[in-house]
Formats: C-alpha cells, sequence, structure tokens
C-alpha cells in the first residue's frame, strides 16, 4: 500500500498480503472502499488529515487506528521542537549560519530515510512492527524541522510547510494590495497595511506567495516523477538541495538574525 507522511510517500506493504493488483496479486480494491473510512487504512487518512483521522478514530473506538494517526502528529511535534531549539541557540551563541544546521539535520533524516526504506522495501510491514514507525516518523520528523526553521522571505513571514498558510497569505494581500490601491486617495487608516508583514501592502507580496504555491505544484509534480522512476531513491534529488542550501548559508546567511523573544 502506499503510505503518505508529510510531503514525502514511498510504497510499503502494511497488511501482511500481497501487493494489490498486477500479476498473481490481489484485486484493486474498489473506489467506494478507498474512500470508506477503515482504521489503518492511509489513502482516506491521508484525505482527511491525520488530527482529525485520529479524532475520528477516538470517536468510533478505533484505539489501534487512533494510535497510529497520531505517530505522524507526534514525531511533526518532535521535528519542530527540534528546529526550534537549533534557531535559539544559534540566535543565544550568535550563529550566522544556524539555518545551515537545520538543513544538514533535515537533510540526515532524509538520508536515513533512504536508508531504512532500502534495508525494508521488501519486508512486509504491520503497522505495529517498529520499521513501520520509524518510515512513517522520518519524514515527520524531516518536515517539523524545516517548519520551524524555514519561517520568513525576506520580511514576510511565510510557512513552507502548510499549503493553506500559502493559499491565505496570496488571497488576503491581494485583497490588500486592491484595496489599498482603492482607497489610498481616500486616507482610510488601515487601507494600506500587509496582514503579513508590518508595512504597506504591495501586489508583489502576493506575487510571493503565488510563487511559493507554484512551487509546490511543481515539487509534487517532480515527486511524482521521481517516484515512478527510482521509488524512494527519489529523496536523494531534495537531499542534495538541502546540502546546497547548507553550503549557500554557510558562505552567505540566508535567515536574518534576530533577537530571542
Amino acid at each position: 500500500m502506499k503510505v503518505a507522511a508529510g510531503r514525502y510517500c514511498w510504497h510499503a506493504h502494511a497488511s501482511g498480503g500481497e501487493p494489490a493488483g498486477g500479476p498473481g496479486g490481489a484485486p484493486q480494491p474498489d473506489r467506494a472502499d478507498l474512500d470508506r473510512p477503515q482504521p489503518g487504512h492511509h489513502r482516506w487518512l491521508r484525505r482527511r488529515g491525520n488530527t482529525a483521522a485520529a479524532g475520528a478514530d477516538l470517536a468510533q473506538q478505533e484505539w489501534s487506528a487512533a494510535i497510529h494517526s497520531s505517530i505522524p502528529i507526534g514525531a511533526f511535534v518532535v521535528g519542530v521542537c527540534v528546529g526550534a531549539v537549533v534557531k535559539q541557540e544559534g540566535i543565544r551563541r550568535g550563529l550566522d549560519s544556524w539555518f545551515a544546521i537545520s538543513c544538514v539535520i533535515e537533510c540526515l533524516l532524509l538520508g536515513a530515510l533512504v536508508a531504512f526504506g532500502r534495508a525494508w522495501g521488501q519486508a512486509e510491514l504491520t503497522q505495529n512492527s517498529l520499521a513501520y514507525v520509524w518510515l512513517v516518523a522520518l519524514p515527520c520528523l524531516a518536515m517539523g524541522v524545516q517548519s520551524a526553521s524555514f519561517q520568513r522571505v525576506g520580511s514576510v513571514g511565510v510557512r513552507t510547510t502548510f499549503v493553506t498558510g500559502i493559499l491565505t497569505g496570496f488571497g488576503e494581500e491581494l485583497v490588500s494590495s486592491a484595496y489599498h490601491r482603492r482607497r489610498r486617495g481616500d486616507g482610510v487608516a488601515g487601507a494600506d497595511m500587509s496582514v503579513s508583514a508590518p508595512n504597506r501592502a504591495t501586489l508583489e507580496r502576493a506575487m510571493l506567495f503565488g510563487g511559493l504555491w507554484l512551487a509546490y505544484l511543481v515539487g509534487g509534480l517532480l515527486a511524482g516523477i521521481g517516484l515512478l522512476l527510482w521509488q524512494l531513491d527519489a529523496l536523494v534529488v531534495p537531499a542534495l538541495g538541502l546540502v546546497v542550501l547548507a553550503v549557500l548559508d554557510v558562505l552567505r546567511p540566508t535567515q536574518p538574525s534576530l533577537t530571542r523573544t
């Protein structure tokens, strides 16, 4: 089955049976079965989100499924804490390139995911196995580290792991920019304020959010192609990208030096 966690996905047999479909495989499930809430059914969990999945599982008294849905949540929070510690310690110690440390940590987590995925790729995993927990937790840890580490582009606050936040910023900045253009001659207080930064709203800021969303779309397209061609080894490409970011951050720090709050 396909196991999804954070930005990354890979194929693993979590049911203990043969792969579905193909020569000698079990028949493909009906689409209605994919949409039906079932304990541990990750295609359905992927559609509704792990937090909503855990709540629904608890309501249905599916305790084991609720625990499985909570694994990515816990791993993500731990990753955020790790990223926040790196950031706060880097600022406290006056390190200009603390972002490079976060990039290296995320790269190591992706490398571990590739290594463990290769080691256990041919094994039939069950949701109660330690290998399954690690394969789900590792990409969520990496996602949490990134979420805590990369939060600004210039003076604009962004969350690079939340697509809905990017689209919200895009829509709000479009409206703020339109109102500024419409009312700048009327002297209306607050009409020229951005919702994401204490500066005058501009169309360029909306374009920034739109560009970030487009980057998500292109990244998803490339990830899908990479998954078809190289399976889990496709993660080598973003891992190398993180190495490049780390080197660039050492040469020229990309994150502003902030005062600890």
